[in-house]
């Protein structure tokens, strides 16, 4: 019998999400490692990654052998560019993105290498703000967006790929992990996260960056909040002078899967509020947590 969606291991569902991307390259160094790593132990991911590298390299043969006359690649490229703005392959659910890619690319194939070079190129930011705007994909991410982006792979990275979110730790064993410059940010965000249990917190890191990452759970929704040490970042823009006055900022960013990503600042950290879209109290947590927190940074000795 073939397993279902909800039997099949977590590892799994994610490494099968992540696989065309991680042959693309799209990934970022330490998430595609925990895909080898994955796919080198289970079977089943092992034998999908080797039959879609094959797919691939088959496909990129194929393209190299084309030729295509000057005017239809034009008209092509211009019909490309005028699409740009509609749905991205990345929104569409699990189970019909590859066959999507796979024909989009076969399609390609018959009409030129040069339209499979704007496919396969480096995937422009999915954002959207809670005051959103026509989307423009030629546009790159803004600076804000790849500060938040900063906490986003921290979630990834621990809540969504090692599942720590899954375990249970007490009181003390999180105040232990976050360790002593830290006591009391637990209790801090607790007593701000309503429904959500604090169920890990720890020390980590993520793209060679350290982190201190607490993991808020009620049922199968999942929290982060992330704090970290600037490295030369700020959310402030124009002429705000102050860190502190700066509101949280508030963004949907594209990674695995779409995420609500809430960011505040001090002076010399960063914190972060991240879950699944969708989730109305992101929002609600980060508001209310934000004047202690930047109070308790401000006293934070490391």
């Amino acid at each position: 019998m073939t397993p279902t969606e909800h039997d099949r291991p977590r590892g799994c569902t994610t490494t099968q999400e992540l696989v065309d991307r991680y042959l693309s390259r799209e990934l970022p160094g330490d998430i595609a490692h925990a895909i080898e790593e994955h796919a080198a132990e289970c079977p089943d991911c092992g034998r999908i990654l080797h039959d879609r590298r094959r797919l691939a390299a088959g496909v990129k043969h194929a393209v190299n052998a084309e030729t295509l006359p000057f005017e239809l690649e034009g008209r092509i490229r211009e019909s490309l560019r005028s699409r740009r703005g509609g749905a991205s392959i990345f929104t569409l659910e699990p189970r019909f993105r590859f066959g999507y890619a796979a024909a989009a690319m076969l399609l390609i194939a018959i009409a030129a290498w040069g339209t499979i070079r704007y496919l396969s190129g480096e995937r422009p930011d999915r954002i959207t703000t809670y005051n959103p705007q026509p989307e423009k994909r030629s546009i790159p991410a803004t600076p804000v967006s790849d500060v938040l982006r900063l906490g986003l792979s921290d979630h990834v990275h621990c809540a969504i790929l090692h599942r720590q979110g899954d375990s249970r730790m007490t009181l003390e064993q999180m105040n232990a992990a976050v360790g002593s410059d830290y006591f009391g940010l637990v209790q801090l965000v607790r007593s701000h996260a309503g429904a959500f249990e604090i169920v890990s917190a720890h020390r980590c890191e993520a793209n060679g960056r350290p982190f201190v990452h607490l993991i808020l759970r009620r049922g199968e929704n999942v929290i982060s909040v992330v704090v970290t040490r600037k490295q030369g970042e700020t959310l402030r823009t124009g002429a705000v002078a102050s860190a502190d006055s700066v509101p949280p900022v508030h963004m949907r960013l594209q990674d695995i899967r779409e995420f609500d990503v809430t960011a505040f600042e001090t002076d010399r950290f960063l914190a972060f509020v991240i879950s699944e879209k969708d989730e109305p109290e992101n929002g609600a947590i980060s508001r209310a947590i934000a004047p202690e927190m930047r109070a308790f940074l401000g006293r934070v000795n490391t």
